[in-house]
């Protein structure tokens, strides 16, 4: 059986039976408003200001603080913050050490330890961990920063408590032996590198990692981070789309767009909006056109869709 939860902290924007949302709204408007900011002195702050119609309807449900998304990016193990991708040689940098039977090769999980401590990795062909685990009988201090931290050993209680504050959509199932898995889906801000040999080749980003949280006797017994390379049947959630979008405005205009608000279009796509909440009215620092593959254009300066944006890379 699946349930899934709105996590909401304030006033819901507007809800569409058929999706599931979660965030924190900024704004609600009951009629459209049509917002102006002063003419730019270059081409960057042409970007960041422009402005356009921002109105209620029932398929515009998502405003997110990208700051507040952005955090949850890290992963905290043995009290040290961790940037997600994570690669083997950070973790030995902090004292991790591989077990001496362990094979580091692409796809096969492995334990490494450090002092008392330990958990289960997998890498990818680059190197990088695709999947991190802590099971209770082996507790590594594997946790999920927030307000509150998640850990393993906490009681399901508290988890639900501590998944209200997150700014993401979660979901739960539960299967006949009592078990329960709680599934965040996190974007994350990593952009494309360049191989090693310096060649025009380049390392797949993961645009988005999956937190599976198990339950079993009322208390989390584990917890798995999986990093994704690739969209689901789906495509990319909604979450990720709209993050990947901010992530890639910053890198054209290194500055950080407050919120962003997602629009599901009738054709599957979505209409990412980057926004600043001026109280009196909307400012939209850009908006972009964003299909579930990932890729997409602007549309303020290229509605005829003529350039190609990949905003997974």
């Amino acid at each position: 059986m699946i349930s899934s939860r709105i996590i909401i902290s304030m006033t819901v924007l507007a809800l569409s039976a058929s999706s599931i949302a979660a965030g924190v709204p900024v704004y609600s408007e009951s009629a459209p408003q049509v917002t102006e900011a002063a003419a730019p002195e270059d081409d960057i702050a042409l970007t960041a200001y422009a402005t356009t119609m921002a109105a209620e309807s029932s398929n515009s449900l998502y405003a997110y603080q990208t700051e507040a998304i952005t955090r949850l990016s890290a992963i905290r193990i043995a009290g040290t913050d961790h940037a997600l991708p994570l690669t083997m040689e950070q973790l030995a940098a902090d004292g991790w050490e591989a077990s001496a039977s362990a094979k580091e090769a692409a796809g096969q999980p492995f334990i490494i330890k450090r002092d008392d401590k330990q958990l289960s990795v997998q890498l990818d062909e680059q190197g990088r961990i695709m999947r991190i685990i802590e099971l209770y009988t082996a507790p590594g201090g594997l946790e999920i920063p927030g307000k509150i931290d998640i850990k393993v050993g906490i009681s399901e209680g508290e988890l639900e408590y501590i998944l209200n504050q997150f700014p993401v959509a979660w979901e739960s199932t539960h299967d006949k032996s009592g078990t329960t898995r709680y599934k965040l889906t996190v974007p994350l801000s990593g952009s494309a590198q360049t191989s090693a040999s310096g060649t025009e080749n380049k390392v797949p980003v993961f645009p988005a990692c999956e937190y599976i949280i198990t339950v079993s006797s009322q208390q989390v017994k584990a917890i798995e981070i999986r990093s994704l390379s690739v969209p689901g049947l789906d495509g990319w959630s909604n979450e990720v789309l709209g993050y990947r979008a901010a992530a890639y405005y910053s890198r054209q205009a290194n500055e950080f767009p407050p919120l962003f608000r997602i629009e599901e279009q009738p054709d599957g796509g979505v209409l990412v909006r980057l926004f600043e909440d001026l109280d009196d009215h909307i400012a939209t620092w850009a908006l972009y056109k964003i299909y579930r593959t990932g890729k997409g254009y602007d549309a303020t300066y290229d509605p005829g869709e003529t350039t190609t944006i990949d905003f997974m890379n």
